[in-house]
């Protein structure tokens, strides 16, 4: 006696056919490829900038050593360190004496500004980026001067600010001067 069987083939459920399972693969094979490429040049940007920033700490910390007693060599070196490092078009240094402050140095200024604001030192206040940053000891940033209704400080008229970011040099929370950087065209 001879038994017959039926035998039926199901489709596997779930499963996928191998073509399918290579094409997963390979679309998935380059996504992480892209990924890698994108956190390796996320990670040569950020080295890069972490070297330009040791580059200017070190050039700060050779001028101090070299100069030690020449405050006016030391804030030059800040000034310029600091519009570099910021892609700035200008940097200003202000020394506060108790009262007002007065300009100790610049990176890029024209002579006629120095000049300027050699003749007219910054009380703490609002009427300027550098006065509201001294007021407040807090850093400041203003996209745009010539937009802002408080920024009375006549400086803009010998040279057109835009964007500009004043950072508080502070000792505990005593006032020692303003970093003032700032670019001529508005830039966040």
């Amino acid at each position: 006696m001879v038994r017959r069987t039926r035998i039926s083939v199901k489709p596997a459920r779930g499963r996928k056919s191998k073509g399918t399972k290579q094409r997963r693969r390979t679309k998935s094979s380059a996504r992480g490829s892209r990924q890698r490429t994108e956190a390796s040049e996320q990670l040569s940007r950020e080295l890069q900038e972490a070297r330009g920033q040791l580059a200017a700490t070190s050039k700060v910390l050779g001028t101090i050593s070299s100069s030690a007693f020449d405050l006016n060599a030391v804030f030059k070196t800040v000034a310029e360190s600091s519009g570099r490092l910021c892609g700035a078009d200008r940097a200003n240094i202000f020394r506060f004496d108790g009262e007002v402050l007065r300009i100790a140095a610049a990176f890029n200024a024209p002579k006629r500004l120095m000049d300027w604001l050699e003749q007219n030192p910054i009380k703490p206040g609002q009427h300027s980026v550098v006065a509201r940053t001294a007021l407040e000891r807090r850093t400041t940033h203003v996209l745009d001067v010539l937009a802002e209704p408080k920024h009375t400080y006549a400086a803009k008229a010998i040279e057109s600010f835009r964007t500009c970011l004043g950072v508080p040099i502070l000792k505990g929370d005593h006032l020692l001067g303003v970093v003032l950087v700032y670019h001529l065209q508005i830039q966040p």
